[in-house]
């Protein structure tokens, strides 16, 4: 599944601002592989915490259906 196209990741690198003092720069690094990099990091932290979303707005339904999706890994 793509998150981001390439010419998004293009647009959101020409939106970042060089005039922060504390600013990290690298040369030589594919912006697009990077970003990549983020979305595959993110990912499973952002899985598990739609997965706990879920759970609560289930328990407030039906709390036997809660507890079996709760022992459910998100994927």
């Amino acid at each position: 599944m793509t998150y981001l196209s390439d010419d998004t990741v293009k647009q959101i690198f020409f939106y970042c601002a060089d005039d922060d003092k504390t600013a990290v720069f690298a040369d030589n690094v594919d912006i697009v592989q990077f970003a990549d990099k983020i979305i595959a990091y993110a990912r499973p932290l952002i899985a598990k915490d739609e997965h706990a979303r879920c759970v609560q707005i289930v328990r407030d339904m039906n709390k036997d259906v809660a507890k079996a999706l709760e022992g459910q890994l998100p994927k």
